[in-house]
């Protein structure tokens, strides 16, 4: 008789609804899901509206419900959609205020970063190193400073012999007229 009294009278598990009688977790009070949750465990109990459901908002430790409702509630990464449960960076979404998550653990940063990065005027590549700002003409971006990139944009910007029309890059002289 005791442990059926026990069973109809434990808490409830948020996530399976099962009595908690073990290790649980317990949710604060200023969790963004709380108000959602007491509602379902209302309607959930036949509780109507008008009555709270009074008991602290619990989740069984050892049979996975609280990492089943962390990785069913967490903020989703932008980049592979999973749940991030740990390390991660917020990057502003288009200068609006807006953030995206984003997985610091694993290829996701970098892949964001290959998505978004300014691409080299000379191989297309995303410059994520070190880099030059060039112009020339209307064209403005980065090149890369580390490989041929860099020269390649001197010898296509650089001014030109006017013997050979060869590209002057390093040290020239001006010859008096």
């Amino acid at each position: 008789c005791y442990e059926d009294y026990r069973k109809k009278t434990a808490r409830r598990c948020l996530e399976c609804g099962g009595a908690v009688l073990g290790r649980y977790h317990q949710l604060e009070e200023d969790d963004p899901n709380a108000t959602a949750l007491r509602a379902k465990l209302n309607a959930a109990h036949g509780f109507d509206a008008t009555i709270d459901w009074k008991h602290p908002l619990v989740l069984h430790s050892e049979n996975g419900c609280y990492d089943r409702y962390r990785e069913r509630t967490a903020p989703r990464c932008a980049v592979c959609g999973g749940s991030v449960l740990s390390k991660y960076y917020e990057v502003d979404k288009d200068g609006g205020g807006a953030k995206l998550i984003i997985h610091a653990e694993g290829d996701c940063y970098q892949q964001y970063q290959e998505a978004t990065a300014e691409r080299c005027l000379v191989c297309k590549l995303p410059v994520l190193g070190s880099y030059y700002d060039v112009q020339k003409d209307s064209e403005q971006g980065k090149v890369h400073a580390d490989g041929p990139c860099h020269k390649r944009w001197l010898e296509s910007a650089a001014p030109r012999c006017a013997e050979c029309s060869e590209p002057i890059v390093g040290s020239s002289y001006q010859v008096g007229v």
